[in-house]
């Protein structure tokens, strides 16, 4: 990855900040301590002029951690830990229904999954690789090749038109390393074909 890549990625939002604004700017999404002590996902409804905020809990996401909203603002996707399975699940917020896309007993699946520009993928790090799996009605898995192993706390971020994906991590060192994966969209993305 180089500079001149920067204008391909849209511009990130503070990180410091812990509120995070849907794209289509309907919703707000925060994650916070729960009555019971357990961290939980809580979104709101952006209100008219002058209205308080209010967030409600969405139950079924105990222990839930870097939600990512979905392009059109409708689901959330977020890991969270259970039982000592580590999961990859998505909600929508209008129905608050929940769907578990991948789960491992192993430490490595990635914290920061990613939906594409489209929100027909989400991409994630799992055993040191990026994967994409659908989010259509039945999901399927498909693992991408990269230089270097990425860790489960690897960063990954679509570019604007959905072509490349940028991993952001720090290695053992303590040094910064970003890589670009460039997809190669003739392909076919389902690897059944």
């Amino acid at each position: 990855f180089n500079k001149s890549f920067e204008t391909d990625f849209p511009v990130e939002a503070d990180s410091s900040d812990k509120i995070i604004a849907s794209p289509d700017g309907n919703f707000l999404a925060s994650r916070r301590k729960g009555p019971n002590g357990i961290f939980y996902l809580y979104v709101a409804k952006v209100p008219a002029k002058g209205d308080h905020v209010v967030f409600k809990l969405v139950k079924q996401t105990f222990r839930a951690d870097k939600p990512t909203w979905s392009p059109d603002g409708q689901e959330l996707v977020y890991w969270r830990t259970l039982r000592g399975t580590r999961k990859l699940e998505k909600t929508n917020i209008k129905n608050m229904t929940t769907q578990t896309l991948f789960y491992t007993k192993s430490s490595s699946l990635g914290v920061h999954p990613a939906y594409h520009p489209s929100g027909n993928k989400i991409a994630y790090i799992y055993e040191g690789r990026v994967c994409l799996i659908g989010t259509g009605e039945i999901p399927y898995k498909q693992l991408l090749k990269t230089k270097q192993k990425l860790d489960y706390t690897a960063d990954l971020a679509w570019s604007i038109d959905g072509t490349m994906i940028r991993c952001r991590q720090v290695d053992k060192h303590k040094k910064s390393v970003d890589e670009l994966l460039v997809l190669d969209t003739t392909a076919s993305n389902n690897p059944s074909n």
